[in-house]
C-alpha cells in the first residue's frame, strides 16, 4: 500500500504527468465523440464523399508544408514572446501570400490541368482547399504558442470544440446529400474556432511588425529553412503520398475503404499521442537545455507503449473486419481487412509520434532531414511496388504497410543514436521483436481464415 501511495504522490508531482493528463482529457472526450459519431458518418456519407475529401485534405496538408518553410516550430524556440509573435506573425503572412497565388493560378488553367481529381465541382473544391490551408496553418502555428505560454487548459477544450462541431455540422450535411463540402466545411470551421478559442487573451501577432522583420526571421532561423523545412515536407509528403498514389491508380470509392482506415487508425495517435508530443515537446527542450538524460526518459515512454500495446493490437487483427462491418456498415468490411494490416505501422508511428520534436529540441535538423528523406524513399517504392506486384488495393497497402513499419523504427532509432547510442540496441530489439510477433499473428489469421 506504501508504494502505491508512493506512486501516486510521484504522478501528483510530475509536471509532465499533469500536462498530459489536461490535455489528453479533452483528447478523451472527444474521441469518445468522435466514436459515437463515426457510425453516424459513414452511413450517412458515400465512399466517394470519403475519398475525396482524402485527396483534397492531403493536398491541402503538402501545400501548408511547402508554404510554411518549416518554421511553425521556430515559434517555440524565442526566449522573448514578442520575438515568438513576430516568428508566428511572418509564418501566417508567408502561408497566406503563396497559397493564395497558387490557388489563383490553378482556378485560372483550371481547363488545362487540376491539382486532382474529384466526383463533384473542381472550382468549389478549390475553394475549399484555399480556406483550408489558411485556417489550419493558423491552427497548427495557435497549438505551438499556446504550448510555450503552457496554455494546456485551452488545449483541453480544442479538441470539444472540434467534436462539437463535427455534429453540428458534418451530420446536417451529410443528411442534406452533401459530399466532401460537408466534411471540408466541418473542417475549416472547426479551425477557426479553435483558434478563436486560443487566441482569446493571449494575441499571437505582433503589434510592432515590419516589412523587414519579414526577411528578418527567415535569416535568423535559416536552420529551420534549410533543414526543418524540406524536413518537414519530406515527411508530410510521406503521409500523403498514399492517399495521392492510391487515388491516382484506383477509384475514389476504394480510396474511401483506404481513407476510413486512416481516420479510425489515427484515433489513439490523437487521444493519446498528440497530448504526449505536445508536453514531450517542451519537455525534450528543457532536457536537453538542463543536460538531462533524455535517451531513457523516452526509451522508458517507448518500451512501455509497445509492451501494453501487445494483447490489444493482436485482438484487433483477429477481429477487425467483422467489427469494421458491424460498426460501420457492412459496405465497410473491406476497410477492416486493410486495417488488421495497417495497425502494426499505427503502433510504432504512434511511438514515433510522441517523440516527433526530439531531434528538433536537440538541434539535430540535418539529422531530421536525413530520416525524412528515407522515409521518402521507402513510401515511393513500397507504394509502387505494391501495385506492380498485386495491382489490387489490399495488396499495395500491405507493401506499403511493411515499408513504413521499417520506416518508423529507423525513425525512432535515429533518435535514439542522436541522444544516448547505448539504447539504441534495446529499442531495436522491443521494436523488431514486436513487429515480427504481429506479422506472425497475421499469417496465423491468413492460414485460419483464408477467406
Amino acid at each position: 500500500m506504501g508504494k502505491i501511495n508512493e506512486v501516486i504522490k510521484k504522478i501528483r508531482n510530475s509536471h509532465f504527468f499533469i500536462s498530459v493528463f489536461k490535455v489528453g482529457a479533452g483528447q478523451l472526450i472527444s474521441q469518445i465523440l468522435t466514436l459515437v459519431s463515426m457510425p453516424i458518418l459513414s452511413r450517412i456519407y458515400s465512399d466517394a464523399a470519403y475519398g475525396d475529401t482524402a485527396l483534397i485534405s492531403s493536398t491541402s496538408a503538402l501545400l501548408i508544408n511547402l508554404f510554411t518553410f518549416g518554421m511553425i516550430p521556430a515559434i517555440m524556440k524565442p526566449q522573448e514572446d514578442e520575438e515568438s509573435r513576430k516568428v508566428f506573425t511572418t509564418v501566417i503572412l508567408a502561408n497566406l501570400i503563396l497559397s493564395t497565388g497558387l490557388t489563383a493560378v490553378y482556378a485560372v488553367l483550371s481547363s488545362r490541368i487540376q491539382l486532382f481529381e474529384v466526383s463533384n465541382s473542381y472550382g468549389l473544391a478549390l475553394l475549399l482547399m484555399w480556406l483550408y490551408c489558411v485556417t489550419n496553418t493558423a491552427y497548427s502555428a495557435m497549438i505551438v504558442y499556446s504550448n510555450r505560454k503552457q496554455r494546456y487548459n485551452k488545449l483541453f477544450f480544442n479538441p470539444i470544440i472540434g467534436t462539437a462541431t463535427n455534429f453540428l455540422i458534418a451530420i446536417p450535411f451529410g443528411l442534406l446529400g452533401f459530399g466532401f463540402e460537408g466534411f471540408m466545411l466541418t473542417y475549416i470551421l472547426c479551425d477557426l474556432l479553435c483558434c478563436v478559442h486560443m487566441m482569446w487573451g493571449d494575441f499571437p501577432f505582433s503589434r510592432h511588425y515590419h516589412l523587414r522583420d519579414f526577411l528578418r526571421v527567415f535569416k535568423d532561423y535559416k536552420e529551420y529553412v534549410l533543414f526543418q523545412y524540406p524536413a518537414d515536407f519530406l515527411r508530410s509528403f510521406g503521409n500523403e503520398y498514399p492517399t495521392q498514389y492510391l487515388g491516382r491508380v484506383f477509384p475514389t470509392q476504394e480510396l474511401g475503404g483506404y481513407s476510413m482506415c486512416v481516420r479510425v487508425l489515427q484515433l489513439p495517435i490523437r487521444l493519446i499521442a498528440a497530448p504526449i508530443s505536445t508536453v514531450y515537446f517542451r519537455t525534450a527542450t528543457e532536457y536537453h537545455q538542463e543536460g538531462k538524460n533524455l535517451a531513457h526518459f523516452t526509451y522508458q515512454m517507448v518500451s512501455k507503449i509497445l509492451l501494453i500495446s501487445v494483447l490489444p493490437v493482436i485482438v484487433f487483427i483477429l477481429i477487425s473486419e467483422p467489427v469494421f462491418a458491424l460498426v460501420l456498415g457492412k459496405t465497410w468490411r473491406e476497410a477492416g481487412a486493410l486495417a488488421s494490416f495497417l495497425i502494426i505501422q499505427y503502433v510504432l508511428m504512434f511511438c514515433a509520434q510522441t517523440t516527433s520534436y526530439c531531434r528538433v529540441s536537440i538541434g539535430r535538423q540535418k539529422t531530421d532531414l536525413a530520416v525524412s528523406l528515407v522515409r521518402f524513399a521507402i513510401v515511393v517504392v513500397s507504394c509502387f511496388a505494391g501495385y506492380s506486384v498485386f495491382h489490387t488495393m489490399r495488396g499495395t497497402v500491405v507493401c506499403y504497410s511493411i515499408g513504413q513499419c521499417i520506416y518508423n523504427i529507423f525513425d525512432l532509432a535515429a533518435s535514439f543514436y542522436c541522444m544516448d547510442k547505448k539504447y539504441l540496441k534495446k529499442y531495436l530489439v522491443i521494436s523488431i521483436a514486436y513487429s515480427l510477433l504481429m506479422y506472425a499473428v497475421l499469417m496465423v489469421k491468413g492460414i485460419a481464415l483464408p477467406g
